[in-house]
């Protein structure tokens, strides 16, 4: 353990000597190839996210509703705490069979796969991951010029059919505002492991 060297960078769980950086590349990941494998999926995985969001809405669950100032942020869980959410994935099964084969193959994936969903007005306050041993990859599906998202001191948004990396123990803040009421940024969220991890340290931080 050991002190950051970036005023931005907070996290509670932290393994010293790891790279930091806020933004990664693909290719600074490991996980390359498997994360264009999947942006050359992206349309199947958006039309099923649609599907259950114009469909079943009520299945987008609040998320950490006590960092959000105004709005909705919210989430579709299809894998979590080391398990497959098997009725979600039933309303989704090739989305679950093309992360199924991300995780089986990549030993990218640490803890989380979902669809997570933001509203137009939405704000959320800016914080800091639990670990700086985990990246985030956000796969754009439906995305807006309205929504942004700040890691560190750089603003960015999303893109669809690509991912975005940052490393979520930079304090980071998102907001959708300005845009009509009726208006949202949908993406896949991927939790990854970082690169420099060996296996001996990734079951100690398997929950951080």
């Amino acid at each position: 353990m050991g002190l950051f060297l970036s005023p931005y960078q907070r996290s509670l769980y932290n393994v010293e000597g790891l790279t930091a950086r806020p933004w990664w590349t693909l290719e600074q990941t490991s996980c390359a190839k498997y994360l264009k494998g999947i942006e050359r999926q992206w349309t199947i995985i958006r039309e099923e996210a649609l599907a259950i969001l114009n469909n079943e809405p009520h299945l987008f669950t609040p998320e950490h509703q006590q960092m959000v100032i105004d709005g909705h942020w919210s989430a579709y869980y299809l894998y979590s705490s080391d398990s497959w959410n098997a009725t979600n994935c039933l309303r989704t099964p090739k989305t679950c069979s093309i992360m199924q084969m991300f995780k089986d193959s990549s030993h990218c994936l640490k803890s989380e796969i979902k669809f997570s969903l933001l509203t137009s007005g939405t704000r959320v306050w800016p914080h800091c991951g639990y670990s700086n041993c985990r990246l985030q990859a956000h796969l754009g599906l439906i995305i807006s010029s309205e929504a942004r998202i700040r890691v560190a001191d750089e603003i960015r948004g999303w893109k669809a059919g690509k991912f975005i990396v940052f490393d979520d123990s930079f304090e980071h803040e998102l907001w959708f505002e300005g845009a009509s009421a009726n208006k949202y940024r949908l993406i896949l969220k991927l939790d990854l492991w970082h690169p420099e991890m060996d296996p001996a340290r990734r079951v100690e931080f398997k929950s951080a």
